[in-house]
């Protein structure tokens, strides 16, 4: 779903993760939780998966273990 740069999402990342994140809004029931993990910068990502009048709670989480290479990021995503 994301490829290329960490630092300057391509027009094409956007659109597909945008599209993506849509088709989880449609068939996810209200009350549900969606768990999106992903290596970006949660000010790269959020942008994308916000959904204002969707999410109940969008909550981001550090999932990086002690002495780790990269920092993963745990969005957690109520549905309305």
């Amino acid at each position: 779903m994301l490829s290329g740069s960490l630092w300057d999402l391509e027009d094409h990342v956007k659109e597909n993760t945008t599209k993506y994140i849509n088709e989880v809004v449609r068939i996810l029931k209200p009350g549900g939780t969606f768990l999106y993990i992903t290596y970006r910068q949660p000010h790269f990502i959020k942008p994308i998966i916000a959904r204002d009048k969707i999410w109940s709670s969008l909550e981001i989480q550090s999932l990086q273990n002690e002495g780790g290479m990269f920092e993963y990021f745990g969005f957690v995503m109520k549905k309305r």
